[in-house]
């Protein structure tokens, strides 16, 4: 059996806020955190909880962290290396979880560690959130829904878990909150400016997640099969309206959806607690541009073209962000 020697330390507070806190919202505190190693490197950890709040956790040596690849990671069995009350929005109390570091951080024994937890307020969420979205989940709703801090946190990695596209959504948090921004060129430009932060889907919707929320796929089939490939010949109203194509205007935006549609069954999956929608104009382009101004690509350069013989041609920027039908794929060079 490993054993592992592991300091206490009391929770650090969560994040400051942005802007005034709502008089129903209270910034929440963790403290009196205490673990216990139990057998086969399973370590038990309880903490108080101050008031309702998303928790999350690392694990820190000489004030470092061991990595999120020695504590967010999965058993011989595919559960997650931690359970309980951890990663998730938690009531008010005293609470525990498990982190199974035999698992994930094998060579830790005789080391020295700190367990630290951190409480974050319902309305300063961490930066990624994970939905299961599986038909046959066998826990609560609210245990769908997990936080993280960080995308290396992800359990199996974002881009390397395929069941991120196929039975549960990664959602990356936007921050947006009164953050202005230029929508349009030349003289047809507004100015908008965004109230609050949103979760934005990391990937496209899937076949396969299509499938595991409505169990069947629309007519006409899809341009092109497969299970990870985007969802296509879906219209809005099969999105949000009706379980066809005919229009219902009272499940139109900012109505509730039809409870049998996408949304509506991704909304009743999750016990209601997640608003699912479609993003709107402002925050598609918001979150397109990473809040650049009107005129760059989302990681900063410029959206430019190239004149050759009087001819302008493809932004020359548009190849080291993707790839796309004139480029047949952009590969760096170092």
């Amino acid at each position: 059996m490993r054993r592992f020697n592991f300091l206490t330390v009391l929770a650090v507070l969560a994040l400051a806020l942005p802007s005034a806190l709502p008089a129903d919202i209270v910034i929440p505190e963790a403290s009196n955190v205490r673990y216990a190693v139990a057998s086969k490197g399973r370590v038990n950890v309880t903490y108080t909880l101050s008031a309702p709040a998303i928790v999350t956790f690392d694990v820190v040596t000489n004030g470092v962290s061991i990595g999120a690849e020695h504590i967010f990671g999965f058993d011989e069995t595919g559960a997650p290396s931690f359970s309980g009350d951890i990663c998730r929005e938690v009531a008010a109390g005293s609470r525990s979880f498990v982190w199974n570091a035999g698992v994930t951080w094998p060579d830790g024994r005789g080391r020295n560690a700190q367990v630290v937890v951190t409480a974050w307020p319902l309305n300063d969420k961490p930066p990624y959130m994970v939905v299961d979205i599986s038909s046959d989940f066998a826990g609560t709703a609210a245990d769908r829904i997990r936080y993280y801090e960080d995308a290396a946190q992800v359990p199996g990695g974002v881009t390397d878990n395929p069941s991120y596209k196929t039975n549960a959504i990664v959602f990356r948090r936007i921050n947006a909150r009164w953050r202005s921004f230029t929508d349009g060129s030349g003289t047809s430009t507004r100015t908008i400016t965004l109230t609050n932060d949103f979760y934005l889907a990391v990937f496209e919707t899937t076949q396969a997640q299509w499938a595991a929320v409505k169990g069947s796929t629309p007519v006409p089939l899809f341009q092109k099969d497969g299970a990870g490939r985007p969802m296509d010949n879906a219209s809005y109203c099969r999105i949000r309206e009706w379980s066809d194509d005919t229009q219902k205007p009272e499940y139109q935006y900012p109505n509730p959806p039809y409870p049998d549609s996408y949304l509506g069954v991704l909304r009743s999956r999750c016990g209601d607690l997640l608003d699912f929608d479609l993003p709107s104009h402002a925050q598609w382009i918001f979150a397109a541009s990473a809040g650049f101004p009107w005129g760059y690509w989302g990681d900063g350069s410029p959206v430019t073209t190239t004149t050759s013989g009087g001819i302008a041609t493809t932004c020359p920027n548009l190849d080291r962000l993707g790839r796309y039908a004139s480029n047949g794929g952009f590969v760096p060079t170092d």
